[in-house]
Parts: C-alpha cells; sequence; structure tokens
C-alpha cells in the first residue's frame, strides 16, 4: 500500500445523462413531453435530511486476454449503458423536490398526506428534468492494489484496515445534490475513475428519498446487466424495478388523509422503541452550523403543533469536534459460527422458547460489536447523566444499539424486494452501561432479536400512520450519535459482490465500499469479498467455488463479514486492541 494518500484525480468530462427514451436525448429532442410528478412515501420523505445514499465498487484492471474486458469496463461502454438503465428508473433523471403544501398552520385541513409539510416529490419526463450527474475521471498517482488491500490481504494479514487512507469522497462528483441545493440539482450522480493501472472505481450516490441501499444495489445489478449485454451485442435484459410509492402508504393503518390522526393508533405506534428526538425543542446545547435544523419554521409561528415540544437531543453526549476514525474489520466465516454458537448457547434457558426464538448470526455480530463498543468508550464520561439523556425509571443512562429496519417484507401485502425507495426507519434496544458492556453474548444478541420481533405488520401499519400525521416529515430524528448510541445500517443479502460488469463471472469487485457520514457512532455490516481464505463447515469460500456455482444456496456469512466502524478515535483505538475482539478466531 503507498503511504501516500493523495489523490491526483482529472476530471476528463462532466455532463448530465437522461434515459435513451428521454425526450432530452439526441434522437427524440422535439417529441411531445409527458411530464408527470409523483409523491414519494411517507418514509421517503423522513429521510430527506439523511446523508445520502452511496457506494463505491472498485474494480482490478480486466484480466481478459481479448479486448472484450476492457471495452466493458470503458467509460465510455459505462456510460452508454448507464443510460440504457435508467430506461426502467426515468425518475432518478427527473427533479426531486419539495411539495407545495397548503399552509402549514392548516395542517389539520390538509386532507392529502403527500402534501403536507416536508414532503417531497418527484417531476420528471420534461425537457426541464436536470438528469444524472455524470462525470469521466482520471487518476494518474495511483494505482487500484496501492488503493485497497486485496479481499484476501484484508482476509489475513491485515484484518483491520484503515478505511479513511482510501480518501474515497474523492471519487465523488461534488455537484450539490437535490434537497440540498438550487432547483436543477440532481438527485443522483455518478463517478467513473480510471487509475493509472486501468483499474476503475464506479462511484455512485443518491438523494436518499430516492435510493435505500437495497434500491441501489439492485440498480447496480440491472446496470451491470445491461452492460454485459451490450458489450456481447445481446439482447439487453428486461428489467423489473417497482416504482410506485403509494404502495407503501396505502400499507398504513387507518385514515392517513384524514384531517387529524387517529389516537388509539398513534398510542400503538409510540409504544415502539423509537427514539423520536425532536429538532424543533433541541436549540439549547445544538452545535454551530447545526442550529437551522432546530428552528420551528416561520409558517407554524404561534401554531398548536409547533408548541408541543417532543424529547430534545442530547447534544451532550456527542462531541462533534472529536476525530472519528474510520475502520474495516473484517471476520472470517468460521468466527462468525463460533460467535453465533456463543450467543445460542448463552441464551439464558427461560428466553430459550421465547417467541422471537433463538439469536441469528446477524444478531450475534452485532452484539459482539456492540459490547466491544461499550467497553471501549470512556465508562466515566458514558455514565455522566445529562437532562436530555434517555433513563430508566431509577435514573440509569441508558446505551443505545438504533437499528435501522427495512419494511419490505413488514408490511401486507409485502413490497416486492425491488421496490425503489427509502422504505426504512429506526428503532433502538437500549441497556444500562453495565449491562451493554458485560452482560452474557446471548442476552444481548436476543434482546436485538427481540427488539426487532416487535415490529410486527400491524405495528409498522401504526408506525406509518403516526409519521404520516406528522406535522413536518423531518421534524422528528429517530436516531442519535455520540457515546450513547451506535446508528447500524446492514447491507446483508445484498450480494455487491456479484456486480459483474463485464458478464464473465470473474468481474468481481476488488472492494464495495458503503460511503457513511465521519460521525461518532456509525456501524455497517456486509457480506466480505469472495476469497480463497475463507472456509466454513469443509465449504470453500473462495472465488472460484462463487464462480462455478452461483446457484449453490450457501449462508450469506460463509465467505465472512466486513463491519465498518466510525466512532471517536481514541475509543475505536481500544476497541481494536481489546483482545475480546479476536476472541474467536
Amino acid at each position: 500500500m503507498s503511504t501516500d494518500s493523495s489523490l491526483s484525480i482529472h476530471i476528463n468530462s462532466q455532463s448530465r445523462l437522461f434515459p435513451t427514451t428521454h425526450c432530452r436525448t439526441k434522437a427524440l429532442q422535439g417529441t411531445e413531453t409527458t411530464q408527470h410528478t409523483i409523491p414519494l412515501s411517507i418514509l421517503d420523505a423522513t429521510v430527506a435530511n439523511f446523508a445520502a445514499t452511496a457506494g463505491v465498487w472498485i474494480y482490478d484492471p480486466p484480466s481478459c486476454t481479448s479486448d472484450h474486458g476492457h471495452t466493458a469496463m470503458s467509460a465510455a461502454c459505462l456510460k452508454q449503458s448507464l443510460q440504457e438503465t435508467l430506461n426502467a428508473y426515468p425518475h432518478w433523471a427527473g427533479q426531486l423536490e419539495w411539495t407545495r403544501p397548503q399552509r402549514p398552520h392548516q395542517h389539520h385541513g390538509v386532507n392529502d398526506h403527500t402534501q403536507r409539510h416536508g414532503r417531497v416529490q418527484v417531476t420528471c419526463g420534461s425537457p426541464s428534468d436536470p438528469g444524472v450527474e455524470f462525470v469521466e475521471a482520471y487518476c494518474d498517482n495511483m494505482a487500484v492494489k496501492d488503493l485497497v488491500p486485496s479481499g484476501e490481504d484484508r482476509a489475513g494479514k491485515c484484518k483491520v484496515w484503515d478505511v479513511s487512507s482510501m480518501r474515497a469522497r474523492e471519487l465523488f462528483p461534488s455537484t450539490v445534490m437535490a434537497l440540498r441545493g438550487d432547483a436543477g440539482a440532481p438527485g443522483m450522480k455518478v463517478q467513473i475513475t480510471t487509475f493509472a493501472d486501468a483499474g476503475i472505481a464506479i462511484a455512485i450516490m443518491f438523494a436518499h428519498p430516492l435510493a435505500d441501499a437495497q434500491a441501489m444495489s439492485h440498480f447496480m445489478h440491472d446496470w451491470a446487466a445491461v452492460n454485459a449485454a451490450m458489450v456481447a451485442n445481446a439482447q439487453i435484459p428486461a428489467l423489473s424495478p417497482v416504482f410506485d410509492p403509494s404502495l407503501l402508504d396505502l400499507a398504513a393503518a387507518g385514515d392517513i388523509d384524514s384531517p387529524s390522526p387517529d389516537a388509539e393508533i398513534v398510542n400503538a405506534a409510540q409504544e415502539l422503541p423509537v427514539h423520536r428526538f425532536d429538532w424543533w425543542a433541541s436549540e439549547k446545547g445544538c452545535p454551530d452550523g447545526w442550529d437551522e435544523a432546530t428552528k420551528i419554521p416561520e409558517e407554524f409561528a404561534g401554531s398548536e403543533d409547533a408548541r408541543s415540544e417532543g424529547k430534545p437531543m442530547p447534544w451532550s453526549q456527542w462531541n462533534i469536534d472529536a476525530p472519528v476514525g474510520n475502520y474495516l474489520v473484517h471476520f472470517t466465516g468460521k468466527e462468525i459460527t463460533r460467535i453465533w454458537k456463543t450467543a445460542c448457547a448463552t441464551v439464558a434457558e427461560e428466553d430459550k422458547s421465547s417467541a422471537a426464538g433463538l439469536p441469528s448470526r446477524h444478531d450475534a455480530i452485532l452484539a459482539h460489536m456492540w459490547i466491544l463498543i461499550n467497553r471501549a468508550r470512556d465508562s466515566k464520561s458514558s455514565s455522566t447523566t445529562s437532562s436530555s439523556s434517555t433513563t430508566t425509571t431509577s435514573g440509569v443512562d441508558l446505551i443505545h444499539l438504533d437499528l435501522t429496519l427495512g419494511v419490505r417484507s413488514r408490511v401486507s401485502p409485502k413490497l416486492s424486494e425491488r421496490f425503489v425507495g427509502s422504505p426504512i426507519f429506526l428503532a433502538h434496544y437500549s441497556l444500562p452501561l453495565e449491562a451493554a458492556r458485560s452482560s452474557p453474548l446471548g442476552k444481548i444478541a436476543l434482546g436485538i432479536r427481540g427488539t426487532t420481533a416487535l415490529f410486527t405488520t400491524p405495528s409498522v401499519a401504526a408506525l406509518l400512520h403516526e409519521k404520516a400525521h406528522q406535522v413536518s416529515a423531518q421534524r422528528y430524528w429517530d436516531g442519535f450519535c455520540g457515546r450513547h448510541h451506535v446508528i447500524v445500517t446492514s447491507w446483508a443479502h445484498l450480494n455487491v459482490y456479484q456486480v459483474d460488469f463485464v458478464g464473465d463471472g470473474r468481474n468481481v469487485p476488488r472492494y464495495v465500499l458503503p460511503l457513511m457520514p465521519d460521525v461518532d457512532g456509525c456501524l455497517q455490516l456486509m457480506e466480505a469479498r469472495p476469497n480463497g481464505l475463507d472456509q466454513e463447515d469443509g465449504v470453500q469460500g473462495g472465488l472460484n467455488a462463487e464462480v462455478k456455482d452461483r446457484k449453490e444456496k450457501r449462508h450469506w456469512t460463509d465467505n465472512g463479514v466486513d463491519v465498518k466502524l466510525q466512532m471517536e478515535a481514541e475509543a475505536l483505538q481500544r476497541l481494536l486492541n481489546d483482545p475480546l475482539l479476536r476472541k474467536y478466531a
């Protein structure tokens, strides 16, 4: 690995792309437009202020002896196939914007939930559509092998890797995105960076209401399939994303278009473990630069809705100026199995028959990491009580694992796995500090499983009703950062290492990076790259086995799990040096 982490990136071209069927494309200029506006879902609106959904797929130089691989991974070919793929996702080239609601203080007279304050919509099919920002770039001072360790090295000699050395944000276009900039700002942007050794980085970013990680992953698979077909002069595959935000809203309980919420349904929703920190009640102690979010909009001045304050943000628990580390920790398939078996073995006898069932591997690895995080954080400062912290009835501060949960399979009728948008929300599992750092692994893993099990179809329907009737979609934040919180997001089951733009089964990404904000308390986990080092129960977890039979039923952890952790730098170093980290190696 190079000790010089700076990237010398030169922009070759910068443009806006549109689907080939769009009226802005050269062949269709002058044709009749079909502009239409689609309100996005309840949950899409709640994530409007979240950090963008973003990832980088990094590929080694094409190894094909023919020109096939080089053509497939060229910026020109990727650009052409991207436009073709956008035909199935035309709204991503449209304008993501705020709705123009009726006067907000008249909220309880608005009978269309999509037109309340803070709701978002997409207008597309017009010559004024902003398109997708597309940048072609070249890095002349770095080879891919010097940018990112190989999958084998990450699983072997460097099971811990400082991700910040990669300087990933330099691989994305700098253009301001929709909802953050002026009219005409794009909701999606892509940068193709070719490195000195002909390796490629494909960086993609969405305004969060347009796509969560699952929607982004499905799009990457679609784009790769279209690219491979075009290079092979084969028929372009039929793509089947589902973009109909109303399907999610229809799953809400009660009448979400009524002037007022149903008190019984709201009470049921508020029994669920969801934080509901109120931005409008959080001006005191708010860090500089963030205070705009705490101001009650002028339209609400004097309204009853604005006067009802909720729970303030616990600012004293989060030092936003503290340096944040960013490390990737790899666990082998065998380690994951041992962690899971230990979790199951340490579940108390009286809990083994719980309705939630025994912990999964996913629960177990989260429990293991959360224990490590709580051990690493300064216990003296963590136990300092503040007026805004969440406490038990006995006054003991609680520590929170804020879990990002998807709703595609939690609503009725279920949404397609290919449902496009951000159908996610945050829940929390909480314990007193001492219990969160020293309880048996099985107790914490079962607690995580029990928390997620609370979000049944009726519970989620009630939660959607509550959120639909909130006076402003971004008023509440259901997570937080700092020493009492960890926000968890999972990319499990997304098959991100099977995004093959060449189509030969061997164009496996060297590394897939989920781009997360540099904040104290952000944990992301995903399946690791197939390599020749991880084996579980006699099954070779290597690349050749993966290519040989992709239909073989395997567990998502068989190739190991990568955990990317961002937290206060000193605490993170303590975690990395904790013997418990590798107890199950």
